[in-house]
């Protein structure tokens, strides 16, 4: 990549690492609180299913940003002037990136495919390439890209933090599972009480635009996270400071659900005043 031109290139595992940081301590604060469930918000394609065909469950929707969005904040956070690229095999990350609420965090999206061409534009044989790190997400961060590795790394988390609050996922592979999981939670016959929504089969490493789509990207990619100096997810975002880095997604249809409640309230506390 550097030879293609980029000036640095970070893994974005340590985006994941931040992410199931955020999330578990989410978790905590909503779940037990309320009896009922959180979705991951690392997918969009899955949130905007939620969106469009569950928008009363949009509250249960994590709130915390994909791990593309928390990267790159974090490296904002670093150098105000960079220009940044994520380079993956979600063709959804491209309308991701132009939601308001997180707009202006990524300037460009390229697939694997796209990639691909540039390399071979530029001959570049990776083969003949000497292998160096982009950063040292922890083996936790690494499995984000499939089905699973979002629900084992919060529970890392929280076994890390001593959170003793039960954590028990469900794990849709694929938009057919998602869907179900959602009807289940719409008839109120949900068992679990964090779904984690993977819109592609197999999760990120077989999305639309993957090399490939079988097993050997999920080979590969527990292959790679086992190469991780750690499996803390706290150590793998090392020498980022993301204190006072904004980590929230802000869904609008959360605040017109607050400005429901609220107007509801109002009219009870009216209605109560004028009968007594």
């Amino acid at each position: 990549l550097q030879k293609a031109g980029f000036a640095e290139v970070v893994e974005v595992g340590v985006g994941a690492d931040i992410t199931s940081v955020k999330e578990a301590e989410e978790y905590l604060e909503k779940v037990p609180a309320k009896q009922g469930f959180m979705t991951s918000s690392c997918c969009p394609a899955f949130v905007e299913y939620v969106r469009k065909n569950h928008p009363e469950y949009m509250d249960h929707v994590s709130t915390v940003v994909s791990p593309m969005i928390a990267m790159a904040r974090a490296i904002r956070a670093k150098d105000r002037k960079a220009r940044i690229v994520f380079i993956g095999p979600c063709t959804a990350k491209k309308v991701e990136i132009k939601q308001d609420d997180v707009k202006g965090a990524v300037d460009y999206v390229l697939t694997f495919e796209e990639l691909r061409a540039i390399l071979d534009a530029r001959g570049l044989e990776l083969a003949e390439m000497p292998e160096i790190t982009a950063g040292e997400p922890s083996s936790y961060g690494r499995i984000f890209a499939r089905t699973g590795g979002v629900a084992e790394s919060v529970r890392r988390v929280a076994k890390l933090e001593g959170i003793e609050t039960e954590i028990n996922p469900i794990r849709c592979s694929g938009i057919e599972e998602c869907i179900k999981t959602m009807k289940l939670a719409s008839f109120g016959r949900l068992e679990e009480n964090l779904i984690e929504g993977m819109a592609c089969k197999g999760g990120c490493t077989n999305g639309a635009a993957s090399i490939f789509h079988d097993q050997r990207g999920i080979q590969r990619v527990n292959d790679f996270s086992r190469l991780a100096l750690t499996d803390n997810p706290m150590e793998g975002i090392r020498g980022y400071d993301m204190a006072g880095v904004n980590m929230e997604r802000e869904f609008p249809e959360l605040e017109k659900m607050k400005e429901v409640t609220a107007g509801e309230k109002k009219a009870k506390k009216q209605a109560t005043a004028k009968a007594k």
